[in-house]
């Protein structure tokens, strides 16, 4: 089942409940990557949570405090990916994902992977993406001035979820800037 913006805090009950056997996936993304994907969905123009700033990343910085919390509690029933690590190794990701589930489904996963990473097809919601083209396309998308302000807000979550700063326009645009960097829960 795939839930869209429901907060981690909300889903310790469901774990505690053995007899339902629950693992979650976590997917986390940096919030002006976020951001820069969000403008183009209209149902996000209806709920402030989705599209401000402080807002925003006052949820990245819940869902890592309890991810901290629910990992100690539930080792083996919360798997935390960013959506750039997905994106940029999505063999090593899906294997990790695979082992986490205890699936045996590699063979699929590769025709499905080859197929659906290497050819774009049109449409916001295709699955039909050059996979390492997205993490960072917010870089030459977005005006630094509101790159800033949301790093502004979301200083403390991005450190955290180990996404580092642009200084300035010259530095978000190089190609030398690699805005992710290993992180710990």
């Amino acid at each position: 089942m795939k839930l869209v913006r429901l907060r981690l805090r909300l889903i310790e009950e469901i774990l505690d409940d053995k007899a339902l056997n629950v693992k979650v996936i976590l997917l986390v993304r940096d919030p002006r990557g976020l951001m820069q994907s969000r403008r183009h969905r209209h149902f996000c123009e209806l709920s402030p949570d989705c599209w401000e700033p402080p807002l925003v990343c006052a949820d990245l910085l819940s869902d890592y405090l309890a991810a901290r919390h629910i990992m100690q509690k539930y080792p083996d029933r919360l798997m935390v990916i960013r959506f750039e690590d997905l994106t940029l190794k999505p063999n090593i990701t899906t294997d990790q994902i695979l082992k986490f589930l205890k699936l045996d489904a590699r063979q699929a996963f590769d025709k499905f992977l080859k197929k659906h990473t290497t050819v774009e097809v049109a449409g916001v919601h295709s699955t039909f993406k050059v996979s390492r083209n997205i993490p960072f396309k917010w870089k030459h998308v977005l005006d630094f001035g509101y790159v800033n302000n949301l790093q502004m807000s979301c200083r403390e979550a991005m450190r955290l979820w180990g996404y580092k700063m642009a200084h300035n326009e010259t530095h978000m645009m190089s190609n030398e800037f690699h805005p992710i960097e290993d992180y710990t829960i």
